[in-house]
């Protein structure tokens, strides 16, 4: 007999007796877990897949999948988040800390990215341009160009001693000058 069979009939049971009965609690309490029970192992197989996408991002490479790292994935997953949305949120982090123009380079480990990081990347709030330098955000607002050298500007053109003032120095200081 399968899981989907058991269920069929214990939702059948349940449809007999009245509610508030006795066997009717027992059935109930059953279904939900069953249910429950379906929900945790199908949580495991996608915390384990979470776990890899993680490593393959190197952001920091864990070697085992600890309980704080399974619970915090968990934790999400029974927020309501998808595989996929959280997949992205990690993503996004990535791209952050690869990101040249980006203040961000602090690594956090996965279960601290779940606590701390997550609603920051994930893909309803992210706004990469929230993590770029203020110099960064005002270049792209303004168009900004950097000036090319040019004569014209005395702080682009090398510097070139004054003459008359290393005279003087020479004048002053050079010990060697007769008087």
């Amino acid at each position: 007999m399968t899981k989907e069979e058991i269920l069929s009939q214990l939702n059948e049971l349940l449809e007999r007796n009245e509610e508030g009965t006795e066997a009717h609690k027992i059935i109930a309490n059953t279904i939900k877990y069953l249910d429950e029970k379906k929900v945790r192992r199908n949580n495991i197989v996608a915390i384990k897949e979470l776990f890899s996408y993680w490593n393959e991002l190197k952001i920091i490479k864990h070697k085992i999948l600890s309980d704080e790292i399974k619970g915090r994935i968990n934790a999400k997953l029974t927020a309501g988040y998808s595989i996929d949305n959280i997949k992205a949120a990690m993503k996004n982090y990535a791209m952050v800390l690869k990101n040249n123009e980006c203040y961000m380079n602090y690594r956090w480990k996965l279960d601290e990215f779940m606590l701390r990081g997550f609603e920051k990347f994930e893909p309803d709030n992210f706004n990469i341009n929230a993590f770029k330098r203020i110099d960064t955000k005002r270049m792209i607002a303004t168009n900004y160009k950097p000036p090319e050298p040019s004569a014209s500007r005395p702080e682009y053109q090398a510097y070139k001693p004054d003459i008359k003032q290393l005279e003087r120095y020479k004048e002053k200081y050079d010990t060697t000058a007769k008087h």
